[in-house]
């Protein structure tokens, strides 16, 4: 649940003083500032222990049973493994004991990364996988867990078939509104109507739109090289008609860059009839 009692604090106040009993208000204050903090218990670990090992076996043999390709591919799987991990560690940083860091946190990037690398439907399990790490450790908040799962499931599927930067944007966009529209839900469904708290976490909604698809697109344009995966952008760079090896064929074989461009024409409507991906189907006409 959102408090707002942080913002009654004024710096250099004294909150308890020595033979002071503590009132439940001097708790909520020490509560935000952090004052009490405790050493971590057996049962919290046990707990997250059993979590984490419960989502990767679920995860596992998910990508067994539905993702047989994924098994074949090592540097996927370790593109997988990695964004995980990064995701888990962002988790317990952002989110444990923070307001407002938890509306910002951008999970939805590694939903879209792993869309746009791999392939959706993997995506939308990690979003799942995502939201339930977040909302346990949030104490359990329900709200948290629909904010991550819908805005990571919509971010995917905007960024599923990336063929332009255009994709990110409309990322940006899609993911900002439907976490507002979580906010929104959630805040009128408790019946708080704090204006400026409200104001916050929209805030926070918005921003974490921009920062997920942000984080999402300069992951994608920088890990694609590295774990061997054929981005849009390198497809872009071979199709472009000043490319070395298209400016050769022209100069040294001009009828079968004609030849070359004809075929890809034909073969991009075919792509674009089935559903393929039409430049990866065009780049590969050029260089076949």
């Amino acid at each position: 649940r959102y408090h707002h009692g942080f913002r009654d604090i004024r710096a250099g106040e004294a909150i308890v003083r020595e033979g002071e009993i503590i009132s439940p208000l001097a708790m909520e204050r020490m509560e935000v500032l952090g004052l009490l903090e405790e050493a971590p218990r057996w049962d919290d670990l046990t707990g997250a222990l059993l979590l984490t090992t419960a989502l990767t076996v679920a995860l596992s043999a998910y990508v067994v049973r539905a993702q047989p390709l994924l098994m074949t591919r090592p540097r996927r799987q370790w593109l997988l493994v990695l964004t995980l991990i990064v995701a888990g560690v962002s988790t317990r940083l952002a989110v444990p004991g923070h307001v407002l860091t938890p509306y910002l946190f951008p999970a939805a990037a590694f939903s879209m990364l792993i869309a746009a690398l791999l392939n959706v439907e993997l995506a939308v399990f990690v979003s799942a996988i995502l939201s339930v790490l977040v909302g346990f450790s949030a104490e359990g908040s329900m709200e948290l867990v629909a904010y991550v799962l819908v805005g990571g499931v919509i971010g995917s599927l905007v960024v599923a078939r990336v063929e332009q930067l255009s994709s990110f944007v409309a990322a940006a966009v899609y993911v900002a509104l439907s976490n507002a529209a979580i906010v929104l839900a959630f805040q009128l469904r408790s019946h708080m109507h704090d204006t400026i708290g409200l104001l916050q976490l929209l805030g926070m909604a918005v921003g974490n739109g921009v920062l997920s698809a942000s984080l999402a697109y300069i992951a994608f344009s920088l890990t694609g090289r590295v774990f061997g995966i054929t981005t849009f952008v390198q497809l872009l760079e071979l199709a472009r008609p000043t490319h070395p090896l298209f400016r050769q064929l022209l100069i040294k074989a001009p009828g079968t860059y004609h030849h070359s461009i004809v075929v890809s024409n034909m073969a991009e409507g075919a792509a674009q009839a089935i559903g393929a991906d039409p430049l990866l189907v065009r780049v590969g006409s050029y260089y076949h």
